[in-house]
């Protein structure tokens, strides 16, 4: 079984891309180079944090941070009291879980360095020079989750990073630290890795003040005030001192032609441990007593005791949050009922209007059905309606009508004016006269209107251009501006990352000057005022 190694997980990241890409004509396959790039960005953040004592934490992959635990060699001295710590490398639950990797018991939170969560829009601004923090995330991810398929399979794996190696075969990983890599440069005395196992401690072990000092650790605080003892580690402590993964892989269980039987010359074996402090100097403390130990007890008590004080507050607004949370869905539920019942009022309104709308529809109906309400006249009282019928004996209410006598100035059927022929051709030349006024007045009033709708489409036609125009001059503003915003941040980073102090201040003076001024484009005058166009 063949090991993988950086590039070999690199190529198949690639060749993956390529498979999901097929059919995708707009899909870039991200290539070998920006997988390089992205990896180192990620180390020299990792490398930063570690020279720094402290985490570097990633949800998806691991938190490689320092664990900090006490010693002392008399018991019975609190003078003796040190603080140790070393690297450790914790693979994060999600992605245990994700590749069905058996989880293993690792180092407390207490006990660990204060770790700073992975930011990727942080790695590209600080840590390349041509890489988004778009890019980063996709790369990184797809190179995560290559590494986790490896894992998870069981297959063989010896991945470098920039404080060491991760070492991984059937599923059991293994890191292994660099000591070169993580010394610190300018101090007398770099990190030193005590590679010999100390005597047993006497009997009736002072109990460990790991916890009083844990409590004060912060991002910001060094670990210099405490005294550092390279000399000696008891069985006990040499047992807390161990790797967080309990399923480590044993060297020996390597083939020797694999390439992960063979380490740099600098690495820290499993089973040994790194010792020293945040700044790499083991300076003691001269004159340290009990005092130090108490107020470092003092410390712990007030850092629990704040923790306690914190868990009962979080209690207390969980609680409140809790009723204030039921209050509101009771309120909602009344307002729910209202609102259902406000519905069921409506509806049953509506109903009985409609029941009323249709009887009284059917009574109008049957009264216009009855042959009295069929007359011109309205209808009568019942005694006058039986009195007239008697009358006009027309015992069955069949309606009857008046005589028509005929209106005023209208001639009778048959019966036409007497009218000259002089007096009829007259009054037909006025009709046609009158009907051709008619006619010439609808014909101007139509092409006025004509006139009127194509001036209005013209002017609209005319706004819509000119809108048109405006858009475009601003796209090319906004263009232009970004243009200038790319270089200038462009040339800053080059600048940055040279530590050109003077050359950073002319730049900005230089854009700040370009920005003062306008934009020159064809046509588009940049100060504020606008010139008409044609």
């Amino acid at each position: 079984m063949s090991t993988y190694t950086l590039e070999r997980i690199i190529d198949e990241c690639i060749a993956d891309g390529v498979k999901r890409s097929k059919g995708q004509a707009k899909t870039a396959v991200v290539g070998k180079k920006t997988y390089y790039s992205v990896w180192d960005s990620y180390n020299a953040w990792l490398l930063e944090k570690m020279l720094k004592r402290k985490g570097a934490e990633c949800p998806s992959l691991a938190n490689i941070s320092w664990e900090f635990f006490s010693k002392a060699t008399d018991p019975s001295d609190p003078e003796t009291f040190t603080m140790r710590c070393k690297p450790c490398f914790v693979l994060s639950d999600a992605f245990m879980k994700a590749n069905n990797i058996p989880k293993k018991k690792g180092a407390m939170l207490p006990t660990l360095a204060p770790s700073e969560m992975i930011n990727f829009h942080k790695l590209a601004l600080r840590y390349s020079t041509s890489l988004t923090k778009d890019m980063i995330f996709t790369t990184f991810t797809s190179l995560v989750r290559k590494i986790g398929e490896i894992i998870g399979s069981g297959r063989i794996i010896k991945l470098p990073f920039s404080v060491g190696y991760l070492l991984s075969k059937d599923k059991k990983t293994k890191f292994i630290f660099n000591s070169e890599s993580l010394k610190i440069e300018g101090g007398e005395n770099p990190v030193v890795f005590s590679m010999k196992k100390p005597a047993a401690p006497a009997a009736d072990p002072l109990p460990s003040p790991s916890r009083s000092v844990a409590g004060q650790i912060s991002s910001s605080e060094s670990m210099s005030k405490f005294d550092v003892d390279p000399s000696s580690a008891s069985p006990q402590e040499e047992d807390a001192m161990a790797s967080t993964n309990a399923g480590a892989i044993p060297q020996e269980d390597y083939p020797e032609e694999d390439a992960m039987a063979s380490t740099n010359a600098g690495a820290i074996p499993q089973e040994d441990y790194l010792e020293g402090d945040a700044e790499g100097d083991f300076l003691p403390l001269e004159g340290a007593s009990a005092t130090n130990f108490a107020a470092q007890e003092e410390a712990y008590n007030r850092y629990i005791a704040k923790l306690e004080n914190d868990a009962v507050a979080e209690n207390k607004l969980n609680m409140l949050l809790v009723e204030m949370q039921k209050e509101k869905d009771e309120k909602q539920r009344i307002k729910e009922e209202k609102a259902v019942q406000l519905l069921k009022d409506m509806q049953t309104s509506q109903l009985e209007q409609w029941a009323h709308h249709d009887s009284e529809k059917e009574k109008e109906i049957q009264y216009r059905k009855a042959p009295s309400a069929t007359s011109f006249y309205p209808r009568m009282d019942e005694k006058e309606e039986d009195l007239g019928r008697a009358k006009i004996e027309n015992p069955y209410g069949v309606p009857v009508t008046r005589q028509f006598l005929g209106l005023p100035g209208v001639p009778k059927k048959g019966m036409g004016y007497r009218l000259s022929q002089g007096e009829l051709v007259k009054d037909l030349d006025s009709q046609i006269s009158l009907k051709k006024r008619q006619g010439q007045a609808e014909k101007a009033m139509k092409e006025e209107e004509e006139r009127r709708y194509i001036e209005h489409i013209a002017m609209e036609l005319d706004y819509d251009l000119q809108a048109r125009q405006l858009e475009a001059r601003g796209k090319k503003r906004e263009l232009m501006a970004a243009w200038q915003r790319e270089a200038f941040l462009k040339k800053m980073k080059e600048l940055r990352m040279r530590g050109d102090i003077e050359g950073l201040r002319r730049h900005h003076a230089d854009h700040k000057m370009r920005l003062s001024g306008s934009i020159s484009l064809p046509g588009i005058t940049g100060g504020g005022g606008g010139g008409g166009g044609g």
